[in-house]
């Protein structure tokens, strides 16, 4: 998965191939955001977030 921080948001997140993060994937995304200090966007504004 890549992920696009800026000014500690996370911006947008991908698999390889531009595909949508699954929904395990975006659980650990939000547990990672929650232990390095990051925000995740609430109401779908996060681009490609998916699942």
């Amino acid at each position: 998965m890549t992920v696009e921080v800026r000014g500690g948001t996370v911006r947008q997140a991908f698999q390889s191939h531009n595909r949508q993060v699954t929904a395990a994937q975006r659980r650990f995304l939000s547990d990672w955001c929650e232990a390095v200090g990051y925000r995740m966007p609430t109401g779908g504004r996060m681009r490609a977030l998916g699942a």
